[in-house]
């Protein structure tokens, strides 16, 4: 891995947690999660591309 694919990776890991807790908070759906996930990967193309979305809590 060169430095800018390492620079990628560190982009799309930072913008995918972002996603994940607007996610977690009910800002957004697990279908809205995955529009973003596909897009940060078009726009970085990550190496390592290994994220899923947590699962919905239930009970609060």
């Amino acid at each position: 891995m060169n430095k800018e694919q390492f620079q990628n990776e560190i982009d799309y890991g930072m913008a995918m947690a972002l996603v994940r807790e607007m996610l977690e908070c009910g800002i957004i759906d697990r279908q809205d999660f995955m529009k973003a996930d596909k897009m940060y990967v078009d726009c970085y193309r990550p190496v390592i591309h290994s994220v899923m979305p947590p699962k919905p809590r239930h009970g609060g």
